[in-house]
């Protein structure tokens, strides 16, 4: 804990965390047991393990681990990433750069994340092909961990524009108590936002697991980023 001025007056922890990591790569949802999980993305792992390193300290995933847990009181951490036969973990993939590109927690023990179909993908194309591998890693995960995934869709064009649909915002509404998601969707190639496509599909998917929908244009993909990279 760090104390300040701020800290003492407003009675407001503020604690120093030893580690990198941004926050559309870090989810804290609850299973359906009702276990507290902290969801991170490999690349916090990996760029903190080389931080560490150019001071010359080391940094396992066993210990990254327990400080997380320590600092948000967590039961469990879990590490979304593409591990490969050696046991290491590879950076996400641009199109993956947060996993909020690939998920969103949207009850206990529930999440959604797209499927997608790697047919279009040309076998050079490897920015797909890591996105392809680093998605079926995360829904391989998620459903060893107990969670009940929620199938949205994007193709390959999708993918590349940044266009995700898991990157929302999702709330409880305090009169009704519906749990309602601010969805973000994209132009189509007039640059028109129409509730059809993968934007209807995917609202219907979100309204099949029992959410309220609001369809928000999302512009700020244009920057490789959509509307839960906007707020907190």
């Amino acid at each position: 804990l760090v104390k300040t001025e701020m800290s003492e007056k407003e009675g407001v922890d503020i604690r120093r965390v030893p580690l990198e990591f941004e926050g559309g790569n870090i989810f804290i949802t609850r299973n359906s047991k009702g276990e507290k999980k902290l969801l991170i993305g490999s690349t916090g792992f990996l760029s903190s393990q080389a931080t560490y390193k150019e001071v010359g300290k080391d940094l396992t995933e066993n210990q990254f681990k327990e400080i997380l847990k320590k600092t948000f009181n967590v039961d469990d951490v879990i590490i979304i990433g593409y591990k490969d036969y050696l046991g290491k973990y590879h950076f996400q993939p641009t199109a993956a750069f947060h996993i909020d590109q690939m998920m969103i927690p949207i009850s206990d023990g529930v999440v959604a994340m797209p499927k997608f179909d790697p047919a279009p993908i040309r076998l050079e194309d490897k920015e797909l092909l890591n996105y392809k591998r680093q998605l079926d890693r995360a829904r391989s995960i998620m459903a060893w961990e107990g969670f009940e995934i929620i199938d949205l869709e994007v193709d390959y064009k999708a993918v590349k524009a940044f266009h995700a649909p898991t990157n929302g915002i999702m709330y409880q509404d305090r009169g009704t108590g519906q749990k309602t998601i601010l969805m973000p969707i994209f132009p189509d190639s007039q640059g028109l936002y129409k509730m059809e496509g993968l934007n209807l599909k995917n609202k219907e998917a979100y309204e099949k697991a029992g959410l309220k929908v609001i369809p928000v244009e999302d512009r700020a993909f244009k920057y490789h980023g959509n509307i839960h990279c906007l707020m907190i």
